[in-house]
């Protein structure tokens, strides 16, 4: 037993090793999808609001053209 000892002692480290690494990876995963996402309602939001912006200035112009 005692032989086997520093044997099973490095293979539990490279076994937490190995799923600390694969846990950590996943989370970035998880951060990076949760990013992107936020990425992708904001830039959804932009849209709505520049094409919000540009049928203002259509109007805004249409009024100035009616009123000369």
């Amino acid at each position: 037993m005692n032989d086997q000892f520093p044997i099973i002692f490095m293979f539990c480290f490279l076994i937490i090793g190995i799923m600390t690494s694969t846990i950590t990876k996943s989370l970035n995963v998880h951060e990076v999808r949760s990013l992107n996402s936020m990425i992708d309602d904001e830039f959804e939001r932009f849209l709505v609001l520049e094409s919000e912006n540009i049928r203002f200035k259509n109007l805004l112009v249409r009024e100035k053209e009616a009123a000369n």
